[in-house]
């Protein structure tokens, strides 16, 4: 796939979008009590998720 760097393909204007990330955090706490762990993300893009992770946990994490 080619990118422009003038095309945003960021979802994280997305209302929407956010609200899901942050129901999907919660989930991801209630099943794995992450705070105070070490989260990897293979394939994390632009790290949005574990941003909202951290916003929401404290945790040490890893993105690639």
């Amino acid at each position: 796939m080619d990118y422009k760097e003038d095309i945003e393909t960021s979802r994280k204007c997305s209302e929407y979008f956010n609200n899901y990330i942050i129901s999907v955090c919660k989930q991801v706490n209630e099943i794995f009590s992450i705070s105070n762990k070490r989260i990897v993300e293979i394939g994390c893009g632009d790290g949005q998720f574990l941003i909202e992770l951290r916003k929401l946990f404290v945790y040490e994490g890893w993105g690639f």
